[in-house]
């Protein structure tokens, strides 16, 4: 349901004249292949966290949930960090790949080879962009999740109903993490038509 709300976000945001009803089924039209390329992605990071799970397999390092980077070893730190940058440069790269799907529905490697081609010789800045965002989603959300907590905690006690309390800071954070999404989609929207005017 997310997908497909962003996809109708991006088709609406590509074509201004655009009914929603319109959006929603362009959206529905273009998710099987959105689904196929994530599911694609998917193996591709599944396959480039292999190495990080043999050499903690090697170690014999005790895996567990409160384990910090100290305790790992320096070797999988490493990888991390390298499947770490390839991400950021290649979700830079992509940034136009959802708009390109949603506008003319190229095929998967077409469209792939589209983004690259497209974010050649900005990918830096759209690499600052990315990390900039990602920055502003954690304060954006901590301060969203930290405040609201502690309002609806006080109302959540006020009315001897804790659960309340929950539930509401939830939907505050729900709030504020679709809005950066909307940003989110709507950059790329915008970036994909002045990157293909060009």
């Amino acid at each position: 349901l997310g997908l497909i709300g962003n996809l109708a976000l991006m088709a609406l945001a590509l074509m201004p004249g655009m009914s929603v009803g319109e959006s929603l089924r362009l959206a529905v039209a273009r998710l099987p292949k959105m689904l196929g390329i994530a599911a694609m992605f998917l193996v591709a990071l599944i396959a480039m966290m292999i190495p990080i799970a043999i050499i903690l397999k090697i170690s014999g390092v005790p895996l567990s949930q409160n384990m910090n980077a100290e305790e790992l070893p320096a070797a999988a730190v490493l990888c991390a960090l390298v499947v770490g940058a390839i991400l950021i440069y290649a979700s830079a790269r992509l940034l136009t790949l959802s708009a390109a799907v949603v506008d003319h529905n190229p095929p998967v490697i077409e469209a792939i080879k589209s983004s690259f081609a497209s974010t050649r010789g900005i990918a830096a800045k759209i690499v600052g962009v990315v990390l900039l965002f990602f920055v502003v989603t954690l304060v954006v959300g901590g301060a969203a999740a930290s405040i609201s907590g502690i309002l609806f905690g006080i109302l959540g006690k006020a009315v001897g109903t804790p659960l309340l309390s929950k539930g509401l800071t939830m939907l505050v954070t729900s709030m504020a993490s679709a809005l950066l999404s909307i940003v989110s989609t709507v950059f790329g929207a915008m970036l994909y038509r002045k990157l293909s005017t060009q």
